[in-house]
């Protein structure tokens, strides 16, 4: 049998989660049911942990292992793209600003952001 108070807990901060947060806790919830070895997925019907098309979308298309910590693989999730948006821009004023390269302004942004 799943832990179904652990599932409980994982999914009770759904309200107040970002979009990528319920992904992570929908995903999370998934995987703790399916520790369990006569879980059958086909017969689940807990709705809340069933991934909009939408959230399908935004999943890696891999994980990987770094620094011994999971760590999802071009994970184009809202947030993730809009900090990517936000990354550009910053380079790009770097390069209107300065008359630099876009590596030059790579460098630069990057230094900055040790600061």
């Amino acid at each position: 049998m799943p832990n179904d108070a652990l599932v409980e807990h994982i999914l009770s901060g759904m309200e107040r989660a970002s979009p990528t947060e319920r992904v992570v806790l929908k995903m999370a919830a998934a995987l703790v049911k399916q520790i369990d070895q006569d879980y059958d997925i086909e017969a689940e019907t807990d709705q809340r942990i069933r991934l909009t098309p939408q959230e399908m979308d935004w999943l890696p298309d891999r994980f990987e292992v770094w620094n011994a910590i999971v760590c999802p693989k071009h994970w184009a999730t809202p947030e993730r793209m809009a900090a990517v948006e936000r990354e550009k821009a910053e380079i790009q004023g770097i390069m209107d600003e300065s008359g630099l390269s876009h590596h030059e302004a790579v460098s630069e942004y990057l230094r900055r952001r040790k600061k």
